[in-house]
């Protein structure tokens, strides 16, 4: 996604689907192909007046004129924000802390119902179910994305 500063801005994004503040001829052109993917079968010429009016109406009558856009998370345009970048840091290592809470609050229970089964069926670790279960345990797997808004960061 990208924000723009003004409704001029808006409108002109609007009606010529292109990527501003891609990086690169591969996302400038995946992206613009989205935006024309979704602007060629909704009726383009129609659908841009429409959505230019309302929001120009928007604009005028509903938003306030000290209103400073504000950027989602994923924007392509504040990708080079210092500010941004941190608080997106923090709000990843927040979510990893309480997904690392979450998992070690399931091992205690995790080992209480093992140690029941195994009580249960002292041949339980011979079991086609448990072997398969500890391959897929005990398998390495990717856990971190190749490509983001963060590992794509240059340092100019």
């Amino acid at each position: 996604s990208e924000c723009f500063e003004s409704l001029e801005e808006f409108i002109k994004y609007l009606w010529l689907p292109l990527c501003e503040d891609c990086q690169g001829t591969s996302e400038r052109a995946i992206v613009s192909g989205l935006r024309f993917g979704i602007h060629a079968p909704s009726f383009p010429i129609i659908s841009e007046m429409a959505f230019s009016v309302i929001a120009a109406l928007y604009d005028r009558r509903v938003r306030e004129t000290d209103y400073k856009p504000e950027c989602s998370p994923g924007s392509v345009t504040t990708r080079k924000d210092p500010a941004h970048l941190i608080r997106q840091i923090g709000d990843l290592m927040f979510t990893n802390a309480r997904l690392l809470e979450d998992l070690v609050s399931k091992w205690d229970v995790f080992v209480h119902e093992m140690s029941m089964a195994e009580a249960y069926n002292p041949d339980m670790e011979k079991s086609k179910e448990y072997r398969k279960w500890l391959k897929a345990a005990t398998t390495e797997f990717q856990a971190c994305p190749k490509q983001g808004p963060i590992s794509e960061i240059s340092s100019d």
